[in-house]
């Protein structure tokens, strides 16, 4: 697995992890996870190559990241960390 494909699993993981321990209302939480199922469905179809991300999805993230910024600061670093990775790898 390259390094950035690596790092996105990793730090998609954490965001996770940070969802779990988190309230959020159900539309939220319902975005957060598809998302995180789209870029997970993507790594594990990449092989070698840069995965093909579904179109908008930075788009939604930062949406959902902006939603929650004032409230869930640990779950915003988390996402924010996600949007970084991607924009990293161009997507």
């Amino acid at each position: 697995m390259p390094d950035k494909t690596r790092t996105l699993h990793e730090t998609l993981e954490a965001l996770h992890a940070e969802l779990e321990g988190v309230e959020l209302d159900g539309p939220l939480r319902a975005e957060l996870r598809l998302a995180a199922d789209d870029i997970r469905r993507a790594l594990a179809e990449c092989g070698d190559g840069p995965p093909e991300l579904p179109s908008g999805l930075g788009a939604r993230l930062r949406a959902a990241l902006e939603e929650f910024e004032r409230t869930h600061p640990k779950l915003t670093w988390a996402t924010g960390r996600v949007v970084d990775a991607l924009a990293e790898m161009g997507l």
